[in-house]
């Protein structure tokens, strides 16, 4: 990309080349070592954006279509070999549940099968499917706020990060995948209970190396 080009992509004037960012961005960045980072940036570039809003400063407002929205042809820089049980069982169980926690060591790719599991998920149709990526947020009280930045939506002096969330998924049947919750295992649990409840048309698929424990319902 020239200068500027980059300068309009940085000023939201034009859209990312999904082609130029999967043959050259992510090789250029060393992510083909790195699947789901290389899936994710080219998720993120797929992403619907729009020119920053005119609003003051500090009002929550969608600034764009969450369209961290995982397609199969999106997520499938890589082939996924194997693991065909954990799959099905997967799937299975998010037509019987609202919250799946994949739980295990670290490295064992439970984020390579949830993504596998949002891009079948995606690929059947009727259900949105938002990723939110947690390994950098150390702040679990900026959990609900960084959720929100990823799907597009600007914070506001007036609702908070949680009431933001529920407005914006409760009207859509939607998969919300919380990736690399393990550091923040009583946030994310109280976060997942909170969007349930109030969100009827909500799942959550979270990844973690422990369990999130019972919730109250």
């Amino acid at each position: 990309y020239s200068r500027e080009q980059i300068n309009r992509l940085e000023n939201g004037q034009r859209s990312p080349d999904l082609h130029v960012v999967g043959t050259l961005f992510v090789a250029a960045l060393g992510l083909d070592r790195n699947p789901p980072l290389a899936e994710l940036l080219i998720a993120l570039a797929g992403a619907t954006t729009r020119p920053a809003s005119q609003d003051a400063p500090g009002a929550w407002s969608e600034q764009s279509d969450p369209l961290a929205l995982f397609t199969h042809s999106v997520l499938a820089l890589t082939r996924f070999i194997g693991r065909a049980d954990e799959v099905r069982e997967g799937l299975r169980l998010l037509e019987q549940t609202r919250l799946l926690v994949l739980v295990g060591a670290g490295g064992m790719g439970k984020t390579r099968l949830a993504y596998e599991l949002a891009a079948r998920v995606a690929a059947g149709g009727g259900r949105r499917v938002l990723i939110t990526e947690l390994m950098e947020l150390s702040e679990p009280t900026r959990l609900g706020e960084t959720i929100a930045a990823t799907l597009g939506l600007l914070s506001a002096s007036d609702r908070t990060a949680e009431q933001v969330l529920i407005d914006h998924l409760r009207p859509h049947h939607t998969l919300l995948v919380l990736d690399n919750c393990e550091h923040l295992l009583m946030a994310c649990a109280r976060l997942a209970e909170t969007l349930l409840r109030a969100c009827p048309n909500l799942q959550i698929l979270a990844t973690s190396r422990e369990a999130f424990g019972t919730l109250s319902a």
